[in-house]
Order: structure tokens, then sequence, then C-alpha cells
């Protein structure tokens, strides 16, 4: 089920100054991301993701770190997660 609410969704980070934007993919387990600072630098990185369980993935750039989100629940067109004990919200579209 997790797998499904995750194929073509675009999450945006709800914050002032912070710009993160993941692009899951409709085909597979990859996803693009926007990242960096609103009026400044932003990159453009490609990730894998891992489903752990119906809650639970992991995000990977194939290095030696990854991001891990638990806690992942869908409500009112917002996504809602918990990465190193931080609860973040996005908006989905």
């Amino acid at each position: 089920m997790l797998e499904e609410k995750l194929k073509g969704l675009r999450a945006e980070l709800i914050d002032d100054e912070i710009v993160t934007v993941y692009s899951f993919s409709n085909s597979s387990n990859h996803l693009s991301a926007v990242i960096g600072i609103k009026d400044g630098p932003l990159a453009g990185p490609l990730y894998q993701y891992e489903i752990i369980n119906e809650s639970s993935i992991i995000i990977d750039d194939g290095s030696s770190s990854a991001i891990k989100w638990d806690s992942i629940e869908f409500a009112h067109n917002q996504l809602t997660v918990t990465c190193n004990g931080i609860k973040t919200t996005y908006q989905t579209s």
C-alpha cells in the first residue's frame, strides 16, 4: 500500500527558508530531489528508496549516508514523516 502512495508523488517541504522537493518515480524505486535554500543555491540529486515496512523507507544516494523516514502518514494533501527524531511535513501533489 505504501508503494502505491509513493508512486508519482511530489512532496514539498513546508518551510520558510529551506527548499526540499522529492519527486517519486511512477515506475521504479527512484526519486529526484531539489534541495537548498530559498533565494539561494539548489542541488538536484537522484536517489533510490527502499520500503522497510508500511510506515518506513530509506532514501539512499549510494554513498555512506542515507535518510530514514519513519512514522509516514498521509492526510489532507500532506505527508508527515519522522526523520532523525524530527517530525517533518510536506505538501503533496
